[in-house]
């Protein structure tokens, strides 16, 4: 019966080969596309998944309130780690860790210094909390001990030859910043890339603790806990309050000048809070995390995107499988004269529907492997196919083509096989009428879908080119940085920057530890005549006088930094507008008002000297915080240097002569300003790829349906257009009467698609603190296309039809 079932499926193919290409075709590429972005959702919600204990892994936060600011942050306090272990029970184990940073570092007598951009310090409990496969020496032991580091093996083998294996590594000796030397005390697999702890070298916390371990109102550390096995998570949280009680408060009445209770009182918040470690990656609660992070919604969307092109492809393949089957109304009635009986029937074509599916899904499969690299090229993500994750988008392929096999049969199936065989053979049956109105209800729904997913890529769109061509309020285009690495070099900082302004080339130079695009150091300050619990945390920066000429910030009001006030670089400060806001004051009362900064020494009161523009100093994604800036080249972690358009070439070529003689020994390194502010929004430039590659493929599916059945209802009416010609009608009256009922059906899915995508797309723009306005021209554009698409499609068939020779047209059938 089986090969019975088999042979009939074949010969039905070969028969109307353009049918069963577009028919296998699109849902094969509906199938493959599926697959590829199930890969990619894989990826994104396997991040730690490879810990054991991931399920007991939590980091702690701050959820605080001062002033009349909000934030949440992913570090805690430095103590916070070892606190809880010895006063909550529940707690089983504990690490904290710093970084990550990008510093140098060097094998004395190697191949010279290389820079370094995962070097993270961490307890000796880390390698217990995340455990990795360990090739040489002992983690744990390693980093117990003060100047010791653990080597990933793609560390390793940058900085040693491992021609004698990696056990004699251990025990060698790598440089930090040519200053502080290191010994390997362990070597470790790579970190996994699904994690958001990267990390190329783990050095030993204990090396740069100091005194402020004990310090709770400074929030640079990420703590991360375990808890034991029947611990209730609740109950850990549920200590925060007497911890903040027994630690935090004396501090606060120490370096505030006020108790915990009155600074609650005047709305100061202060608390902790626990965030599973699967979720900081789509789901991150607070600023400032330890890696890169995704977003939830980007997967559900992707995810969304999936089900649409499979229910685009699965909407082909059932409208051309339902028009195909009322021309094989004449076998299913010369079958069941000849003794067929209904259930043989039933099963041939839900048989030779599901072979053609599956015979879908291995074309789907083969596309996978030839697309995969195209696609990991476009996403920047390596997607491995692993035996589970295998087995499982397997098993979703065989059980979608099975379903859209059923459903595709099931009119021919039960439909076909209960018609009387002396209507069939007499002719009367009117051909696919009974499902033309199913055809209509499937071609809106997939051109719904399309007209959704082109207003959504639009949308976008115009957001990222939004984020990447808004005004900043700081010139980056013709600002290069330089990196100031060694003490000596901030020592010379001033020497510096007068060899460099020295070139024609260069327009003006600034240092400073304060760059656009970077993680900004916080401080708390209070306005000198507000009362002590009125503290606000500010974004804060040590610049030198050029600063705001060298990056283009606007000074709104007073003045800058003058060379020619020796007072500046002890007593000054400039403010940005969202400062002066939160102080309550206008830009005209700043000036020579007087704001304290808290430290952990002597508070240091500064005067307001100037304010400046609002300028985006952080992602698109938040509001400009409040910022302060003061007088402070020595500090300088950056040379930052606006450049001339002239002979840029020989600028740059000067930038790097001088700085190499600035810092020997170093490797040169530089950037644009802009270039690196872009960083920002690599995921979203990344993802927006992938959407339209993944819309333009959902719209030529959707096409691809459209030119199969227009053509195979076209082939129907063969004859009618034959009469109709002899009767005197036009070409173009033709072409109207056989693409019209297309062209309608496209405009009610446009009509339906354009409020749905309105609600989804403005839910996703609040997720900017600065959104662009809904485009008005993503809809009408969306719209026309669809239906241009539609009508490209479905002309070409019917213009064919509508000229062919009515004489051949009356003899057909």
């Amino acid at each position: 019966m089986l090969k019975n079932y088999i042979l009939v499926a074949f010969r039905t193919l070969r028969k109307q080969p353009g049918y069963s290409f577009i028919n296998v075709g699109g849902l094969a590429l509906g199938l493959a596309a599926a697959l590829l972005i199930g890969l990619y959702v894989q990826d994104e919600l396997s991040y730690e998944q490879h810990f054991p204990d991931a399920d007991r892994i939590y980091q702690v936060g701050l959820d605080a309130r001062m002033g009349a600011q909000d934030f949440e942050i992913g570090s805690s306090a430095v103590p916070m780690g070892p606190t809880l272990v010895a006063d909550v029970p529940e707690v089983e184990i504990a690490t904290r860790v710093l970084g990550p940073q990008r510093q140098l570092m060097e094998h004395p007598g190697g191949n010279g210094p290389l820079f370094e951009d995962g070097l993270i310090w961490a307890d000796s409990t880390f390698f217990e909390v995340f455990p990795h496969p360990t090739l040489a020496g002992d983690p744990t032991a390693a980093l117990a001990q003060p100047n010791s580091v653990v080597l990933t093996r793609a560390a390793a083998a940058r900085h040693f030859s491992t021609r004698d294996g990696l056990g004699g590594i251990v025990g060698r000796t790598l440089r930090l910043d040519q200053e502080t030397d290191y010994t390997v005390g362990a070597i470790v697999e790579d970190f996994p890339s699904s994690s958001i702890l990267q990390a190329d070298m783990v050095l030993s916390l204990v090396t740069i603790l100091d005194d402020m371990q004990s310090i709770w109102l400074s929030h640079f550390m990420y703590t991360y806990i375990r808890l034991r096995e029947d611990a209730d998570v609740a109950s850990v949280e549920a200590a925060f309050p007497r911890l903040i009680e027994q630690y935090v408060a004396p501090e606060v009445e120490l370096f505030l000048g006020t108790t915990l209770d009155e600074a609650d009182a005047a709305g100061t918040r202060w608390s902790y809070f626990l965030q599973p470690l699967p979720d900081l990656y789509l789901q991150p609660r607070g600023t400032g995390q330890i890696g890169p992070t995704s977003d939830a919604r980007y997967v559900y969307a992707l995810a969304a995107v999936a089900l649409f092109i499979l229910l685009l492809a699965g909407i082909n393949f059932t409208n051309l499988s339902t028009a195909r089957s009322a021309n094989r109304a004449r076998e299913v009635g010369l079958r069941k004269v000849l003794g067929s009986d209904r259930r043989r029937l039933i099963g041939q074509f839900l048989g030779e529907s599901i072979l053609m599916a599956l015979a879908a899904a291995g074309v789907a499969a083969l596309l996978v492997v030839l697309l995969l690299p195209l696609f990991e090229t476009l996403s920047g993500k390596t997607l491995a196919f692993t035996t589970s994750g295998t087995i499982g988008l397997g098993g979703a392929l065989l059980g979608v083509a099975v379903v859209c096999g059923v459903l595709a049969g099931l009119y021919p199936a039960f439909v076909l096989s209960a018609y009387e065989p002396v209507t069939v053979m007499k002719g009367t049956l009117s051909r696919g009428a009974k499902s033309g109105r199913l055809r209509s209800v499937l071609v809106v729904a997939q051109f719904a879908v399309s007209v959704t997913l082109l207003i959504g890529t639009a949308v976008v769109y115009q957001q990222l080119q939004h984020m990447q061509t808004a005004r900043l309020g700081f010139e980056g285009e013709q600002v290069v940085t330089l990196p100031v690495i060694s003490p000596e070099g901030r020592g010379d900082v001033e020497r510096f920057r007068q060899t460099l302004e020295a070139h024609p080339g260069v327009a003006s130079v600034a240092a400073t530890d304060f760059l656009p695009g970077r993680t900004a150091n916080t401080t708390s300050f209070r306005p000198s005549d507000a009362p002590p619990e009125d503290v606000y945390v500010l974004a804060a920066g040590r610049v030198s006088h050029d600063y705001l000429e060298t990056l283009g910030v606007a000074l709104v009001a007073g003045r800058t930094f003058d060379p020619a006030q020796p007072t500046d670089s002890s007593s000054a400060m400039l403010l940005n507008e969202a400062a002066v806001r939160e102080f309550g004051w206008t830009v005209e009362e700043a000036i020579g008002r007087q704001v304290t900064q808290i430290t952990t020494d002597d508070p240091i009161v500064k005067t307001v000297i100037g304010v400046v523009e609002d300028f985006h100093y952080e992602s698109l994604h938040t509001r400009i915080r409040p910022l302060a800036l003061d007088l402070n080249a020595y500090a300088a972690r950056h040379v930052a240097v606006q450049v001339r358009p002239d002979d840029l070439p020989a600028t740059l070529a000067h930038l790097e002569t001088a700085w190499t003689a600035f810092e020997p020994g170093y490797p040169y390194s530089s950037v644009f300003l802009d270039e690196d502010f872009q960083r920002f929004y690599v995921q979203e430039r990344r993802l927006g790829q992938v959407f339209l590659a993944f819309t333009l493929l959902a719209v030529f599916v959707a096409c691809l349906g459209l030119f199969g059945l227009a053509s195979f209802l076209a082939q129907q009416r063969t004859k009618e257009i034959g009469v109709r010609k002899v009767l005197g009608a036009s070409v173009p009256s033709l072409v109207q009467l056989l693409a019209g009922e297309f062209t309608r059906l496209v405009v009610i899915a446009a009509l339906l698609a354009m409020p749905v995508a309105y609600l989804l797309m403005r839910q996703w723009l609040q997720s900017f603190a600065y959104a662009t306005p809904m485009p008005w021209w993503a809809f009408v554009g969306a719209g026309l296309a669809a239906l241009l698409v539609a009508a490209l499609t479905v002309s070409y068939q019917s213009i064919r039809t509508a000229t062919t020779d009515p004489v051949k047209a009356l003899r057909y059938e």
